[in-house]
């Protein structure tokens, strides 16, 4: 049973914070009586935001099979990505009897990258709303063996914002030699603490050669 009137609506919980969720919606408004159709969901990221596919292996298997494209690399900040992002693709497992006027939610893990600094001390972030479809196999008996493709329209048309914290860059002049100076004088520590230790093990073998 497959939904030609569905539609779909996406939301952000929590919508400040470097780590959210992306629950995609769909409602089965009317059916009708195709069999062997699948639903799918592809979502185009910012490359200010990425998903772990690990992640999604561990989470989601029961959910939907996926295909991500682009960088994966979670440490990197989004000034040393490239600017297309990631994009990823599912295939939703869902009971195949879901009665019309019901409804199949998804969720979706995201991160997003450490921002360029900014005067406001936040950055945010626009995502695109996926695209939904069903893809259905040719009509039985028909010379036409393509598949049809439906798409499924947006419910509503609200934009999805992350908010983000950034660094002031008023501040780095007083951060970025903090920061050498903490390092520094860590080091200095450890130098110091194995120099001591150094110099009590050679106290001890020389004290054992005398006895």
């Amino acid at each position: 049973m497959a939904f030609a009137a569905s539609t779909h609506i996406s939301s952000l919980d929590p919508t400040q914070s470097f780590h959210s969720t992306l629950t995609t919606s769909i409602t089965l408004d009317a059916g009708r009586s195709d069999t062997g159709c699948s639903l799918h969901i592809t979502h185009a990221f910012p490359p200010d935001v990425f998903v772990d596919p690990y992640e999604l292996v561990d989470q989601h298997a029961d959910d939907y099979a996926f295909n991500l494209t682009g960088l994966v690399d979670v440490e990197l900040p989004v000034s040393a990505v490239p600017p297309e992002g990631q994009t990823l693709s599912l295939r939703l497992i869902y009971p195949k009897d879901q009665k019309v006027g019901s409804q199949i939610s998804v969720q979706v893990p995201i991160h997003a990258r450490y921002g360029a600094p900014s005067e406001t001390r936040y950055h945010d972030i626009i995502l695109s709303s996926p695209h939904v479809v069903w893809h259905c196999p040719g009509i039985q008996g028909s010379t036409d063996t393509n598949t049809e493709t439906i798409s499924i329209p947006l419910s509503t048309s609200d934009s999805l914002t992350l908010r983000i914290p950034v660094a002031d860059p008023r501040h780095l002049s007083i951060v970025e030699p903090a920061t050498a100076a903490a390092v520094l004088g860590a080091f200095l520590v450890l130098a110091y603490t194995f120099a001591v230790a150094a110099t009590a093990l050679r106290k001890t073998k020389s004290q054992k050669y005398i006895d």
